[in-house]
């Protein structure tokens, strides 16, 4: 009689705990999907910021270009500023898989093609950060030659607050050189690239994030 009592005892007590393991599981995944929807709605705003900034180096190199640039100094120095400035950069919403993986948490996960998708979607994010450094490695790059090319009196007067206004007139350049101006969009164009690959990891994201929020709802019978 002590036996099956012992035993028994030990029966509940590993119920109980599977019981409050797969409890925990079910709020890691729901806090899961919270981090995830603000991601997709966070990787929006980072394509549409970089769709922008990628319009403003266009523009700036179609002008020049044209040979109309002259009689529409207004205008370049606006394209030049805005290209120059730091978008809004996605940045993974990560509290729960840290959690997860901080307190090794990720074991409660019974569900391993959930596993093996919350870490396909790590391993794409930790690309699209190398991505995001050289976007801001080639910014500076390119801010490196716009010291040379414009007149810091004119950006002063377009950037009196936060905004960026387009300048009255039509301002010359600092320096009109045919070499630094070359520099200078070939700099636009290396920046305006990385941007492409950049959106093309932030797409792959938003699919991956989109196809794991699914499969967490139907793995867990979630709504």
């Amino acid at each position: 009689m002590l036996f099956l009592a012992v035993t028994l005892g030990f029966f509940v007590e590993n119920q109980r705990e599977h019981y409050i393991e797969h409890r925990r599981e079910t709020q890691y995944m729901q806090m899961m999907i919270k981090d995830l929807l603000t991601d997709l709605a966070n990787i929006e705003l980072s394509k549409a910021e970089k769709d922008r900034m990628m319009r403003f180096g266009d523009s700036l190199t179609q002008l020049y270009l044209s040979g109309k640039y002259k009689e529409n100094m207004n205008y370049f120095y606006y394209y030049a500023r805005n290209f120059s400035t730091y978008q809004n950069s996605f940045l993974m919403t990560d509290g729960t898989l840290m959690q997860l993986k901080n307190s090794g948490g990720l074991r409660l996960i019974r569900k391993s093609p959930v596993v093996d998708s919350l870490q396909a979607y790590d391993n794409m994010y930790q690309q699209f950060k190398l991505s995001q450094e050289r976007e801001s490695s080639f910014l500076m790059d390119y801010r490196d030659v716009m010291t040379k090319v414009f007149d810091v009196k004119v950006f002063n007067d377009m950037v009196q607050t936060y905004d960026i206004d387009m300048p009255n007139g039509n301002p010359p350049l600092f320096n009109e050189d045919k070499q630094l101006m070359n520099e200078l969009l070939i700099r636009v164009h290396i920046a305006r690239r990385n941007k492409v690959g950049s959106i093309r990891y932030l797409g792959q994201l938003n699919r991956k994030a989109t196809n794991l929020i699914d499969l967490i709802k139907k793995e867990y019978h979630l709504k």
